[in-house]
């Protein structure tokens, strides 16, 4: 059943004021005015005024997917939670954008020295990873994830690793 204007415009709205209260919550555990936010936006290479900091704070801003990625950068949160998914005991585990460009540059490394058919493997259950936690009613363990793929892949572990 299609939904009304009114009830379009009730969800946006909801929306909004759900990543403000987030973002508000975000700056009081990390203790962050405005004027600080717009300095850290800054650093980062991101545009940011205190306009709009306030704007976005009060739920006046639609939370698009470029503005949740922006903030979750400058207030090291997660994007998905900061879009209303997860608790808000994740907020602090998440890992700065420095930590996160040591991480990526330490997998690259270690993705090239797998074979292409490895390869292959580690970006399914990658993306499949990435899947589930986009749509969190799949949730799937990483052991079903690999029995999954072993099934498929029969020679994934063999006695030649290392």
């Amino acid at each position: 059943m299609p939904k009304t204007s009114k009830e379009k415009l009730q969800k946006k709205e909801e929306k909004r004021q759900r990543f403000a209260e987030r973002l508000r919550h975000a700056k009081s555990v990390r203790r962050l005015k405005n004027k600080d936010i717009v300095d850290l936006a800054d650093k980062l290479g991101i545009p940011m005024s205190l306009s709009t900091v306030s704007q976005s704070m009060t739920g006046r801003l639609t939370p698009t997917k470029n503005r949740l990625q922006n903030w979750a950068r400058i207030l090291r949160v997660n994007p998905y939670w900061l879009g209303g998914i997860g608790s808000d005991e994740e907020i602090m585990e998440y890992p700065t954008y420095e930590e996160q460009q040591k991480r990526m540059e330490e997998l690259s490394k270690l993705f090239m020295k797998l074979n292409p058919d490895r390869q292959k493997l580690v970006l399914g259950l990658v993306k499949e990873l990435a899947h589930t936690f986009e749509n969190p009613i799949e949730i799937i363990t990483i052991d079903e994830l690999i029995d999954k793929r072993s099934t498929k892949n029969r020679d994934f572990i063999t006695d030649d690793d290392d």
